[in-house]
């Protein structure tokens, strides 16, 4: 409520849940130092920054101290900053009262940092569901990336499939001419990739390596990128709930 303060919105929170008021007072100071909101706790909630307020939700979620917490999106919209200091808030909370947190972001590094397990949800359908790790691991190897300069396909053709027959090479995709290469132990496989190239009369204008990441397992899974169309609308319509709110 943007006309109480920092303590009147969690004296309220608690009163929902019908706790003592000596219990209020008690974790109400502990929260809001725990967030550090203590100092601006007198003040109107509607003097407070985006990244106060995320943090007075939090607080008042844990009044009560549930067994399960949900959390969505709590770091929309947010800086860099402020959102690590979430991510930091949420470790915190989840080891010291053993609770169990449930998480929606767009956010993939955000998922990878603060998760145990992962659901991949595409038009409301799971693809996937397991650990970080895991998942990761679910693509089949490594990701090396190349462009080619040449201009005959066929060429490109012949050398793709040449690549393909390495037995350590799991799948070969191609998106806006470039060509990734899913393979393991792929420190090895880049100057395979460079002989059979030279062979093959295929000049390779740039080639890099990378572990996958959440953003290609979603990739994978999904069979598009992160933010399309779609989602940029949803996106939107959140950024003008959160600015109508913080105003």
């Amino acid at each position: 409520d943007d006309t109480l303060t920092g303590w009147e919105n969690m004296y309220l929170q608690g009163r929902f849940y019908h706790l003592p008021k000596e219990v209020i007072k008690q974790r109400s100071e502990e929260l809001l130092k725990l967030l550090r909101l203590y100092e601006r706790a007198k003040d109107k909630a509607e003097t407070y920054s985006g990244g106060m307020r995320k943090r007075l939700d939090i607080a008042m979620g844990l009044i009560h101290r549930p067994k399960i917490l949900f959390l969505d999106e709590p770091t929309l919209g947010l800086d860099v900053q402020t959102r690590q200091d979430i991510w930091e808030y949420v470790q915190k909370i989840r080891k010291e009262n053993g609770m169990t947190i449930f998480l929606t972001t767009h956010y993939m590094e955000e998922a990878d940092s603060l998760c145990d397990r992962i659901a991949i949800i595409d038009k409301g359908e799971i693809k996937a569901l397991d650990t970080p790790r895991r998942l990761k691991d679910s693509i089949g190897g490594d990701l090396i990336s190349l462009k080619i300069s040449n201009e005959s396909l066929e060429e490109i053709s012949k050398f793709l499939e040449k690549v393909k027959t390495l037995e350590v090479v799991k799948n070969i995709t191609s998106q806006d001419g470039r060509y990734t290469i899913v393979a393991s132990n792929a420190e090895k496989l880049i100057p395979v990739i460079f002989s059979i190239a030279y062979e093959s009369n295929i000049n390779i204008s740039s080639i890099t390596m990378k572990k996958p990441s959440l953003d290609d397992v979603y990739l994978a899974y999904t069979g598009k990128e992160f933010r399309d169309e779609e989602g940029s609308k949803e996106d939107a319509m959140r950024m003008r709930r959160l600015v109508r709110r913080t105003r």
